[in-house]
């Protein structure tokens, strides 16, 4: 059962990556199940000028810990292991499930912002004591960003890759600590990585900073980062290529929208309509009408490609 349970932990730790860094009203280990990503459009509120990926109104601190119980209740191991489930009331099932990922996370005595971060770093600096699994590192990691010390972030970081821990630490709890540091820190640390040899970077870990620059408006500095990504052997996904084009629609660099629109379909991928519908604005505000009409056409067609699959979908379901 303890198996099971780590395995749906690590898969939710996992989404933190798809997280809005600082922007989440859902605070302790609560917050990973319960945001998800919105393709944010121009013009719209939830378009903001510190970042582009916000939290669901619709998601609540309840719905997360439902949302876990039924993931839960769907893997657990064994006929046993269900029965003592079932047997818990909601409370009990509700605590339980809130306890252990609190201790999976390393944070049942201390949340991040009641941790000292200087104190913390003196002691491990020093060798007086220092997190026995990674998933103390990643909070530490967290709490330094909070506490707008992200050069601690980085200390926290180096010092898990180089412990007896580093070479065993998945590659994704990498990627979360990437993925919540600030853009600067967080090319910094993904070169520490990639010196290491420790672990070697995966497609995530360059969407992480690629996802930061672009929150900061530096999107050429993301796209060089891009071309580096490529040239290492890593396919960039959607999440890369949507995200980025998002980024150039916002700070109105159409040209670069567009290229990596091309670069995208170049690699056998389709933007998703609200990114099409992204560049068709940004192109109509600009006075831009030749790219306006090419790619309202592309968003008709790729709608219109959609709409014929979720048919065909609920056709079968009905055979």
């Amino acid at each position: 059962i303890n198996a099971e349970y780590g395995a749906i932990v690590q898969d939710m730790q996992t989404a933190l990556r798809w997280m809005p860094r600082a922007r989440c009203p859902i605070q302790g280990p609560m917050r990973l199940a319960a945001c998800r990503p919105q393709p944010a459009q121009i013009g719209q509120q939830s378009w903001t000028p510190a970042g582009r990926r916000w939290c669901s109104s619709a998601f609540t601190e309840d719905t997360a810990v439902d949302q876990g119980k039924t993931m839960w209740q769907q893997q657990v191991a064994g006929a046993e292991g269900r029965s003592d489930w079932e047997s818990m009331s909601e409370d009990e099932q509700r605590t339980w499930f809130e306890t252990n990922l609190a201790m999976m996370n390393n944070d049942t005595e201390r949340t991040v912002g009641n941790i000292d971060i200087e104190a913390e770093w003196q002691a491990i600096a020093n060798g007086t004591h220092a997190p026995t699994e990674a998933a103390g590192y990643r909070t530490l990691v967290e709490a330094a960003v909070a506490a707008e010390r992200p050069d601690l972030a980085v200390n926290f970081g180096r010092h898990l890759l180089e412990s007896n821990m580093g070479a065993d630490t998945p590659m994704d709890v990498w990627n979360v600590m990437l993925y919540i540091m600030p853009a600067d820190h967080a090319l910094q640390f993904l070169r520490l990585i990639t010196a290491s040899r420790v672990r070697k970077p995966d497609v995530h870990s360059y969407t992480a900073v690629i996802s930061s620059l672009g929150d900061e408006g530096r999107v050429s500095e993301a796209m060089e980062l891009l071309a580096e990504m490529k040239a290492e052997g890593h396919t960039p996904n959607g999440m890369t290529y949507n995200g980025l084009i998002l980024d150039a629609c916002h700070e109105e660099q159409l040209d670069d929208a567009v290229q990596m629109v091309e670069r995208m379909e170049e690699d056998g991928m389709l933007p998703l309509p609200e990114v099409l519908d992204a560049v068709v604005h940004l192109a109509r505000d600009t006075g831009n009408n030749a790219i306006e009409a090419t790619y309202r056409t592309k968003l008709e067609i790729l709608q219109d490609s959609r709409a014929k699959v979720e048919a065909t979908s609920v056709e079968e379901a009905t055979k």
